[in-house]
């Protein structure tokens, strides 16, 4: 059958004066257009499934649409697109949906990405025809990941960063698949977070969480040839990989702890990059998330002012204001200094003038306030004069307070040190290796072994190339106990949050079944950590015992809150 834009007009200007203007045309026309097109592409969608690879299928399918739908558009009122396609899209299509579902994986595999695109565009075209998709690109990305991952080697020493690396090129690949190949379609990315929340939850030997912490505490330390931005950039998806993330307390627990850390050794690579970080966790998780980590910033901008102020003070002071010294006032509740010494430093009476002339500045300028010191976290810079050449050392103070017992005579034992400097002695072996390690002091016996009966010394022959060294500060392998701490630390913030959480439905709701509140309580809890049920239950009992909530005398399962 042939036909022009003339001859269609014409049909539709027969019945433009009846009550409905196309029915001629439908009748004489598009009825008998759709059936020759149905006729013809029956006989040829089989013809081509048999005898083409899928992939030269597609495509052919592909582009008969496009020449169907302008064929359309030239010769056919436009009322008739749509239907003229539809058998069209039956017969290459949906005839063979099923063939073309399980080759899509096989296309992901391959990485015949413009395949895959173009089965996308057609199966827009079909209702619910991409959701196959969806679930096989979800499945697809959750085994790929999940077997590349599992060949790194957990042994390295590099492991972490190998790790992230890895993720991160994973997470980059197939983002870029989901932006050129499907159109950033919602369904693609929610299969795409689906996997990778997936992949960032599975247990691995170091929690995920953690692992993205120490990584981001490595990036925020370390002095490379990247540029800020791009460490900006790599911060950023560091942090979108953390909201995959279920127990996302952890990492702010892990991340807080090496802030902490990297902030009072004065060893962050920027405080912007560290303002980048904080604001990114904070459009993910809130304010409240995000609040001891900004405080810490404050402190340490605070203290610069602080600093400037003591040492005009310090040099107008009658007696000279002792030796040089700096100090961190860091605001109680907001630092996690977890890892406390449990040795109480005998302080060197060389630094006893300065440490009381700090505190009346102190007092001076804040009435009411309280200084706890942290010695364990103090540094001090020596001069050394007794070997052949003069020598600069920074160290910790636990060091300096080792090496002052060496000022007037020159060897002593341990159980001397300990006496003189207070030291714990887990504290005083480790400082004292330290010291043995890089030359300084000698010992007359392997501190790893008999550390108790060890006889320690001057090394009077101690050369370096460097006049300026830095002491290595000893790093105590965290122990099972204070594994057993941190995890504690972790339960207990949990469980003042979801007693936090039930007080706060149970004050807006006033009465609420158990059920009900459970559900709530998980709600909002999850965007931090995945709550337990049992965890909750006992909170509701502990809330009850405070009595924050109560039960109905009538019905168990009902609560109300207490005004």
């Amino acid at each position: 059958m042939c036909t022009g834009r003339h001859g269609n007009q014409g049909a539709v200007e027969l019945g433009s004066e009846t009550k409905e203007p196309l029915l001629v045309y439908q009748k004489l026309l598009e009825a008998a257009w759709i059936f020759r097109t149905r006729s013809y592409y029956e006989q040829e969608a089989k013809q081509a499934i048999a005898a083409l690879p899928l992939s030269e299928f597609i495509r052919k399918a592909h582009r008969r649409l496009e020449e169907e739908s302008a064929r359309c558009q030239r010769y056919l009122d436009p009322s008739s697109h749509d239907k003229v396609l539809h058998p069209m899209i039956t017969e290459y299509i949906i005839q063979h949906a099923d063939i073309i579902y399980a080759d899509f994986r096989t296309m992901l595999v391959k990485q015949q990405q413009q395949d895959c695109f173009i089965i996308y565009t057609l199966l827009l075209r079909v209702k619910d025809g991409v959701l196959p998709l969806q679930t096989t690109f979800e499945t697809f990305i959750t085994n790929e990941c999940r077997q590349k991952l599992s060949t790194l080697d957990w042994t390295s020493p590099k492991i972490i960063g190998e790790y992230v690396d890895s993720l991160i090129a994973l997470y980059t690949h197939y983002t870029t698949i989901c932006e050129r190949y499907f159109a950033n379609d919602p369904g693609f990315v929610a299969a795409f977070d689906k996997a990778f929340r997936a992949i960032l939850n599975d247990r691995v030997k170091i929690r995920q969480p953690e692992l993205l912490a120490r990584h981001c505490d490595q990036l925020l330390r370390r002095r490379t040839r990247d540029t800020a931005q791009a460490l900006e950039e790599r911060l950023v998806t560091m942090i979108k990989l953390f909201g995959y993330l279920d127990d996302k307390d952890i990492f702010q627990k892990c991340y807080s702890r090496a802030m902490a850390k990297r902030l009072i050794a004065d060893a962050s690579i920027s405080e912007e990059l560290e303002m980048t970080v904080i604001s990114q966790l904070r459009k993910l998780c809130g304010i409240d998330f995000v609040g001891k980590l900004h405080r810490m910033l404050t402190d340490i901008e605070l203290n610069r002012d602080l600093n400037a102020s003591w040492q005009a003070w310090s040099g107008n002071a009658s007696d000279g204001g002792g030796i040089d010294m700096t100090a961190l006032v860091l605001t109680t509740g907001a630092w996690p200094l977890l890892n406390q010494s449990q040795s109480q430093l005998i302080l060197p009476s060389m630094l006893e003038r300065s440490l009381s002339n700090y505190t009346a500045f102190y007092q001076e300028k804040f009435t009411g306030r309280k200084l706890t010191w942290f010695w364990h976290l103090s540094k001090a810079d020596v001069r050394m004069h007794h070997a052949k050449r003069r020598y600069e050392l920074s160290m910790t103070l636990y060091q300096l307070a080792v090496l002052l017992c060496f000022n007037r005579q020159s060897q002593c034992s341990l159980s001397e040190i300990r006496q003189q400097t207070g030291l714990v002695a887990g504290d005083l072996t480790r400082t004292a290796k330290s010291l043995v390690d890089c030359g300084i002091l000698r010992s007359d016996t392997a501190l790893d072994t008999e550390p108790s009966n060890a006889l320690l010394s001057i090394n009077e022959q101690f050369e370096s190339k460097r006049t300026r060294i830095k002491i290595n500060a000893p790093s105590p392998v965290e122990s099972a106990q204070e594994q057993t701490t941190t995890a504690k630390a972790i339960d207990d913030d949990r469980r003042l949050f979801l007693q936090a959480v039930i007080v706060r439905v149970m004050k807006s709701r006033r009465e609420l079944l158990h059920l009900d509140l459970v559900s709530e309580t998980i709600q909002l809890a999850t965007p931090r950590f995945n709550p337990d049920v049992a965890m909750i239950k006992r909170c509701i009992e502990q809330l009850i015992d405070k009595q924050f909530i109560e039960r109905d005398l009538t019905n168990r399962d009902l609560y109300r809150y207490v005004a």
